[in-house]
């Protein structure tokens, strides 16, 4: 219907932002709370697109960002 799929966001056509840090890095993201399944790819005004099932309630997202993430990097859960 030309209409973009929900999960289909608009790239900026670079990659997402990582800025090091003290001890590590930091990776600029846009996340998508509520989505219809998690997934993590695309990147958005040159952040990393993070889609997760989890509700934007009581830390739930946040949780669920750092499980889609260790999987999709293939890093230990965080503790």
């Amino acid at each position: 219907s030309g209409v973009p799929a929900d999960d289909a966001e608009p790239s900026s056509g670079r990659g997402p932002t990582v800025t090091a840090t003290e001890g590590g890095a930091r990776l600029a993201l846009r996340v998508r709370p509520g989505a219809r399944r998690d997934r993590v790819g695309g990147t958005f005004d040159g952040r990393l697109i993070v889609a997760v099932r989890a509700p934007a309630t009581d830390g739930r997202a946040n949780e669920a960002v750092l499980a889609a993430l260790a999987r999709r990097f293939d890093l230990p859960p965080r503790d």
